[in-house]
């Protein structure tokens, strides 16, 4: 990821903070984070990962130029 590491590491505390089990929160499926990091990215939590212990492998980078024409159809 070409991110600075402040912003993922912000991330990361987020859904730590979010997934603590002691919180008894209501997370049905685990939910996501996300958080946009330029105009054209945003990083997100990755699909099957946990929010308590997310690591850098759990986030995925995404680009606006290359998800809007999927989305489109």
């Amino acid at each position: 990821m070409s991110i600075a590491p402040e912003i993922l590491t912000r991330l990361l505390n987020l859904s730590h903070e979010l997934g603590r089990e002691d919180r008894k929160l209501a997370i049905l499926g685990e939910g996501n984070t996300s958080t946009r990091v330029s105009p054209g990215t945003f990083l997100v939590k990755a699909s099957g990962s946990n929010l308590g212990t997310l690591s850098v492998a759990g986030v995925t980078e995404c680009h606006f130029d290359r998800l809007l024409p999927a989305a489109r159809g």
